[in-house]
């Protein structure tokens, strides 16, 4: 039975669902309908799969831009295509110079720039590439990368379901099950849509594979016996009346264990749980006493990062109870201290939220300036982390907050000059393409996370 709940076990249910999703040739675009906790295992599968590890014989190739309108969206899935044969991608992860290599491709593909950036036009672009490979016809499956996608991205869909297209090119994407945006599709299209509804139990693998790592080879000592209590706790939820007697052993045994950063843990846990069955005002309640622990372990390593995630949480209840000067006074602080830290990421992400709070209330100076802290924080990052992180927020508020403040002509261009710096000359779509700025927030300390600081 616990083989059945393993991680492995649930990788290999989808690896077999797909292979049955590719015996029917009649579907012209796949849909994942998952569920939130089996989307990661379902896009490391198809990331695996469109990689040279891949055990189908289709190749996936991955689009990660998001809808927001039909012209726009096909000009940023152009933009991603031609940037695939850019010679001065790193070879270590370039397609396009593997298949140079490996002699399947005589010369570089160049994709055709005078074509209107049209999905019609990439159609024809995939397929003359197609043609180009030596030796090999490949079935070729494009994915469509999960993401924020806006209101009518079924209907672009349900539309380019209805071009002609080539028969060996295919599609695939992930909906999630509970935000739905590729159903209802129309009558003209509907019997080219296959979709999968996967049944796994990803929860459990999880918690399964954290038991018997806890369990270990000392599964009665007063440490196996605390984590087992968290691992109880988090099953608990979302019912409280079965979290309180765990709180109540989980405190006790972090006493008995007689490590102060162990009980700031435990708050900290007490408080995750709060925050997932949405009660802020309990939540608030325990981390204010984690915070003040956490003066009693100002000599340890562990003071920082607990210090900080007790902050996060508090600043989320904050925000969560509409106190939006206190949580902004909370973030101030944990910009200083991270500052302090060079803990580039948190500056980042603490100034960018008191960006986005000063944004809201209409400050547009004061937002200016502390969206300029956060790049400044940002800009320490490696370009990876800059180009696949909140830092393209940032940047989007900053660019687009230039024309509310004083001094625009003079300081546009600065702006602009110092975004293509630390983001690449295709910093324009990198910003416009993502979501927006005010739905995101500091992350918090995720489950695995608040698990392994006890260790």
């Amino acid at each position: 039975m616990s083989e059945n709940k393993s991680i492995a076990h649930q990788y290999y249910k989808v690896q077999e669902y797909w292979k049955e999703a590719l015996t029917h040739k009649e579907w012209k675009l796949a849909v994942w309908v998952a569920e939130y906790s089996d989307i990661e295992i379902i896009s490391h599968f198809l990331d695996i799969e469109g990689s040279a590890l891949g055990e189908t014989e289709e190749v996936i190739l991955k689009f990660n831009s998001v809808y927001t309108e039909d012209e726009e969206y096909e000009k940023h899935l152009w933009s991603e295509f031609t940037d695939w044969f850019n010679l001065d991608n790193d070879p270590k992860y370039d397609m396009h110079k593997a298949l140079i290599k490996d002699n399947y491709l005589k010369t570089p593909f160049v994709p055709n720039t005078k074509l209107a950036p049209t999905f019609s036009n990439l159609l024809l672009e995939i397929e003359r590439f197609k043609k180009a490979l030596i030796g090999i016809d490949p079935s070729l499956i494009i994915q469509f990368g999960l993401g924020m996608h806006q209101q009518g991205f079924g209907d672009w869909m349900h539309d380019m379901l209805k071009k002609d297209i080539p028969n060996a090119i295919r599609f695939v994407a992930i909906d999630i099950a509970k935000e739905r945006h590729l159903k209802s599709f129309k009558r003209k299209t509907r019997s080219k849509v296959y979709e999968i509804h996967p049944q796994l139990n990803m929860l459990a693998a999880m918690k399964n594979e954290m038991k018997k790592e806890v369990k270990g080879s000392q599964p009665h000592s007063p440490d196996a016996k605390y984590k087992l209590t968290v691992l109880e706790l988090m099953e608990a939820l979302p019912k409280e009346k079965k979290m309180l007697p765990l709180i109540d052993r989980l405190f006790t045994e972090a006493k008995q264990l007689g490590e102060p950063s162990v009980l700031v843990s435990s708050y900290l846990i007490v408080s995750h749980a709060y925050n997932t069955i949405k009660e802020p005002k309990k939540g608030l309640k325990h981390i204010e006493k984690a915070i003040v622990l956490t003066d009693t372990i100002k000599t340890s390593s562990q003071y920082y990062p607990l210090w900080r995630s007790s902050m996060l949480f508090k600043a989320a209840f904050l925000l969560s109870l509409s106190e939006e000067e206190d949580a902004f006074e909370v973030y101030e602080e944990i910009a200083q201290k991270a500052s302090k830290n060079l803990d580039y990421f948190y500056i980042m992400e603490a100034y960018r939220i008191c960006a986005t709070i000063q944004m809201k209330k209409k400050k547009y100076e004061d937002a200016f300036e502390y969206a300029l802290l956060a790049l400044n924080g940002g800009c320490y990052l490696d370009l990876q982390t800059r180009q696949n992180s909140t830092f393209l927020y940032v940047a989007n508020l900053a660019y687009n907050i230039l024309e509310y403040i004083l001094g625009e002509n003079e300081k546009r261009p600065i702006v602009e000059e110092h975004l293509e710096l630390w983001l690449g000359k295709n910093w324009k779509k990198l910003i416009s393409a993502e979501e927006n700025l005010n739905q995101h927030y500091a992350p918090l300390p995720k489950e695995q996370e608040l698990i392994s600081i006890t260790n």
